[in-house]
């Protein structure tokens, strides 16, 4: 028998090589760093994701919000005639057209109509066909408030509309940050054009 392998290196001597123990313990230090960075890259991953989510959502909201505002800060109203009309659910709006003439003939208005998880735009209320203004929404109302105290309801004259907006990235599964979070905007628009006298 050869028993070689199981004698001690005397002082003095040098050793060739590298035992199985030491080899071992190397690889496992390299495992954990090697996990240590690729956490960090996954995680870095996650939150760049995320934050791509939220931003899709906040600018679908945003598109929301600023498409309504923008046809009822330019719209022309009075007493009689309002610049607006909410629909009973609050899930649709006809906004009069800025063409100066008192009407009441539908084409004079344009509408928005949320159904579904999209809000969609017609050039009148009567029109078939209809354009994609934003889609991913779960909660959208719009509802008249007074100017002055935009909390108090004011149907009987629609100087302000108030309007809430909430988009989640995808609608169909439960809400959770940051794999589908969500985003809401509410804001009241006033209509400079109206006659309060």
């Amino acid at each position: 028998m050869n028993y070689a392998g199981l004698i001690l290196p005397l002082p003095g001597m040098s050793r060739k090589g590298i035992t199985l123990i030491e080899l071992l313990v190397a690889i496992i230090m390299l495992g954990v760093v090697g996990i240590g960075f690729a956490s960090v890259g996954i995680f870095a991953r996650y939150q760049t994701v995320s934050a791509d989510r939220r931003s899709q959502i906040l600018n679908e909201a945003a598109i929301a919000v600023e498409s309504i505002a923008k046809k009822v800060r330019h719209s022309e109203g009075w007493e009689e005639e309002p610049a607006f009309v909410v629909d009973t659910d609050g899930e649709g709006v006809n906004i009069r057209k800025n063409d100066g003439v008192p009407s009441t003939v539908s084409s004079d208005f344009c509408r928005f109509e949320f159904e579904g998880n999209t809000l969609y735009y017609r050039d009148s209320p009567d029109s078939p066909t209809r354009e994609v203004v934003a889609r991913k929404i779960v909660e959208f109302s719009l509802r008249t408030v007074d100017p002055i105290d935009p909390a108090t309801l004011n149907p009987q004259k629609p100087y302000a509309l108030s309007i809430h907006v909430k988009t989640v990235y995808n609608p169909g599964a439960s809400i959770s940050y940051p794999d589908n979070p969500d985003a809401t905007i509410d804001t009241t628009v006033i209509c400079p054009s109206v006659s309060m006298g």
